[in-house]
């Protein structure tokens, strides 16, 4: 049921971006809560121990989309956190897409931000030093970029 929401909720707001010709943009560059991150109705299923949440989300009217989340989780919880965003991942678009885990000098370079979403210093996947990668190039699927030093994750989502 949560799945077919996120569903309506982005097709609704495609279509509103497209009736209205406006972009929707919705972001964090400060650190937020679970609890506030909850609150945007972004309908992401993080992990309970999720913290420090950092967030962009541009859906345009021809641009497409654009989702860049930045969040740390409690050291234990980190393998299964990136479950659970694979897991929302495949609900989202009704599908079951393979995320194999690759070492970080096998992953696709971390996508760079669009010039009218900068500043965003909170993005630094490039910084990982210990970690691993999860993810796919293709649209509405996620690239996901794991820090196990820092028990955090990167992920994006375009299309």
């Amino acid at each position: 049921m949560k799945s077919l929401y996120l569903i309506l909720t982005i097709v609704s707001l495609f279509f509103c971006a497209g009736c209205f010709k406006r972009p929707v943009t919705m972001r964090s560059d400060k650190p937020v809560t679970k609890e506030a991150f909850d609150k945007k109705h972004l309908f992401v299923d993080l992990s309970s121990s999720a913290h420090s949440i950092y967030y962009m989300l541009h859906a345009g009217a021809t641009k497409g989309l654009d989702f860049y989340v930045r969040y740390d989780v409690a050291p234990e919880d980190l393998d299964l956190a990136v479950e659970k965003i694979i897991f929302w991942g495949n609900a989202q678009v009704l599908e079951s897409q393979e995320y194999p885990r690759r070492s970080l000098s096998e992953a696709p370079p971390p996508p760079t931000p669009k010039s009218q979403y900068l500043p965003m210093p909170w993005w630094d996947p490039d910084t990982i030093v210990n970690g691993y990668y999860r993810g796919t190039d293709e649209p509405y699927g996620l690239m996901i970029y794991v820090d196990q030093d820092r028990s955090r994750i990167y992920f994006y989502q375009h299309g």
